[in-house]
């Protein structure tokens, strides 16, 4: 007389992506019958569900057991994002599918199965680009946020802003993609502003005048002095920086002394009375 026929297919548990094998081999099976109609003693499981076989030994016995299997949920997440995007600690970089695996916890039979599937943007870098004191981009962008020490400057939403005074640019651009960057700082200081100009104009000495043989330049900053013709038509050119022009060549009569600093503005406009 047989014992009573034992049969063991495993605990409950989960199934994911992989398949679970679920075994009745017994040394004293020789029929198997699975609730799904199979008559193997191996059976191969693709998903979640309540899985019985019987078993039956050359005598009649019959052994049973029952799994029950969770089908593990999946949630898929389609996304766009600009350079990168974080999920739950993990940073992607490039447009694609991946799967994350997030272990089961709190008391939880099965791990969360998320598909990501990432359509990732990228944005070029901005550059100032510096024009006297008009600053711009290297290239275009869709919209423009120009800030001062780090603060927005209200308004200044164009593709050019003009300083208006020394301190640390940035521009915070968007693409047509939707991705904004901002870009290094630009620092800013040599701006002088009309109250400056007007300043700098008033410490500059012309001299000596009428001149004989030469002329001065005193200026508290680098300058460029030009003499000129009643005509404005211009007759001796001084380099930036320089402090004397050499009039000896120049007949004697009327001229006009014009002096503008390293950017080009006029400071000082003075008549040069030639001997």
């Amino acid at each position: 007389m047989y014992e009573k026929l034992s049969v063991d297919i495993g605990h409950d548990t989960c199934i994911g992506f992989q398949e679970i094998k679920l075994d009745a081999r017994t040394p004293r099976g020789v029929s198997y019958e699975w609730n799904n109609g199979s008559t193997d003693s191996i059976l191969q499981v693709e998903h979640g569900g309540t899985y019985y076989v019987t078993v039956t030994t050359a005598d009649g016995c019959l052994g049973r057991d029952t799994v029950h299997i969770l089908q593990a949920p999946v949630v898929k997440i389609a996304d766009t994002a600009c350079q990168s995007y974080t999920f739950h600690g993990h940073t992607y970089t490039k447009t694609g599918v991946d799967t994350v695996v997030l272990p089961a916890t709190g008391g939880r039979l099965c791990d969360s199965i998320f598909i990501l599937d990432l359509v990732m943007h990228t944005i070029i870098h901005p550059v100032i680009n510096v024009n006297h004191f008009d600053l711009s981009t290297t290239m275009p962008y869709v919209s423009y946020q120009w800030l001062l020490g780090g603060a927005v400057i209200p308004g200044a939403t164009a593709d050019v802003y003009t300083v208006t005074q020394n301190g640390d640019y940035q521009v915070v651009v968007t693409n047509d993609k939707g991705c904004r960057d901002t870009s290094d700082i630009y620092k800013v200081t040599n701006y002088t502003g009309i109250d400056d100009v007007q300043g700098i104009a008033r410490q500059i000495r012309i001299y000596p005048n009428p001149a004989k043989g030469m002329v001065h330049i005193d200026a508290p900053v680098p300058v460029q002095a030009t003499i000129a013709g009643i005509d404005g038509r211009i007759l001796i050119k001084q380099a930036i920086g320089g402090t004397m022009l050499m009039t000896q060549d120049l007949a004697a009569g009327m001229y006009l002394i014009q002096v503008r600093d390293a950017e080009g503005r006029l400071l000082k406009v003075a008549p040069l009375v030639c001997e």
